[in-house]
């Protein structure tokens, strides 16, 4: 096929990505991979984001507009928001006009909505991107406006819109396939012999996590002595407190932060973590058993209904963070690591092509070719 017909060479995407970095990263991806076609791309965030620095260090472009997610009672914080809203307007409107992207791209949250409307206003183009298994507030009233949607995992509720496709969300390329088991654990210091579980809680709501989790694997490792450990990523809150309720020194690595996240996955035999979708996209695309506790605060309870669709695969075991307790924990460490080891971890992972989703090269070259599609081919 002819170059005209497939490259996105010239081709300006603009592409709404931030706020959080579950929303930041999967359009921060689709941004690499349209620049590597030739495509321009321009960022829009929001003021002071936290993604600022990243774009700036990789030679992306970023207008950032004065947003804020819609309160859901009124008060002064409506009257703010409104304000914002026709500024952010304004703003994407002399954008619009002076940088004429040809396709405009939502990547969630509140950012997606003032971006599909000015492409909307200017007749260009649209596409948003749901990652979760049921739409955001956003994207819901988005959808009204956009000529596609990429879904990253199957939505909870029925959906016969023919804009629609099943794409997944966009990952690292890092974490397209893993190191080998071993060779991770050594570069992470861990125990190559010991089964391990990592442990994660994401950008919010990780403290219950830090608190039961070691408890849990402290508990086990009196039933197994010497045969279990935790790669534990606190999130901020104080590694070596964490690493006091283990126990016993060699029962877990407690870190901060991890950037290689690709060998953590790759030394886990377990993992215990969050339900955002992001999270959910690198365990689906990589196939790893998880047992899953959905942040209870998350907005229309998104990481429940998450968690419920992996579950209800037989791909994930779920747990509610009010029922959970430290002995239910470890019981079922002690089930999935030992009693039932490894027959019940890989009948989980065989269960993920249940959901039917694409492999993330695939599901990102899919979403180049929605771009493409939209766009008319490679640029002017």
């Amino acid at each position: 096929m002819a170059e005209s017909e497939t490259s996105l060479k010239g081709v300006k995407v603009l592409i709404a990505s931030g706020g959080t970095g579950g929303h930041f990263y999967p359009g921060w991806v689709l941004g690499k991979a349209v620049r590597e076609e030739g495509g321009e791309v321009l960022f829009v965030v929001k003021k002071n984001d936290m993604a600022l620095p990243k774009l700036e260090s990789d030679g992306f472009a970023a207008v950032e507009i004065d947003m804020m997610g819609l309160p859901r009672a009124p008060g002064l914080d409506s009257l703010r928001f409104l304000q914002n809203f026709w500024s952010s307007m304004t703003l994407l409107g002399n954008v619009a006009r002076a940088w004429r992207p040809r396709v405009a791209v939502g990547m969630g949250a509140y950012l997606t909505f003032p971006a599909v409307l000015t492409a909307w206003r200017f007749k260009i183009p649209a596409i948003i991107h749901e990652a979760n298994a049921v739409y955001g507030l956003a994207n819901r009233v988005s959808a009204l406006f956009v000529r596609k949607i990429a879904l990253g995992m199957p939505l909870q509720q029925d959906d016969n819109d023919p804009k629609t496709r099943l794409t997944g969300t966009p990952i690292r390329r890092a974490l397209w396939s893993l190191p080998a088991v071993r060779s991770a654990r050594e570069a992470l210091a861990l125990d190559a012999e010991k089964r391990t579980v990592l442990v994660f809680g994401g950008s919010q709501g990780a403290r219950s996590l830090n608190r039961i989790v070691p408890e849990a694997i402290a508990s086990a490792g009196l039933k197994y002595p010497g045969k279990i450990q935790a790669l534990h990523i606190s999130g901020g809150e104080s590694a070596a407190e964490i690493e006091a309720r283990y126990g016993e020194s060699d029962r877990a690595k407690v870190l901060n932060y991890l950037e290689k996240m690709e060998l953590a996955y790759a030394a886990a035999d377990l993992v215990i973590c969050r339900a955002g979708a992001s999270t959910l996209a690198e365990i689906i695309a990589l196939k790893k058993p998880a047992l899953l506790i959905p942040y209870p605060l998350a907005a229309e309870q998104h990481q429940r209904l998450n968690a419920q669709l992996l579950s209800l695969a037989g791909c994930a075991l779920m747990a509610e963070e009010r029922e959970l307790s430290a002995g239910a924990l470890a019981q079922t460490c002690e089930e999935l690591l030992f009693s039932n080891y490894p027959g019940r971890l890989e009948e989980l992972r065989q269960n993920f092509s249940r959901l039917h989703l694409p492999e993330p090269a695939e599901g990102l070259e899919m979403m180049l070719d929605l771009i493409r599609e939209l766009s008319g081919g490679a640029g002017a």
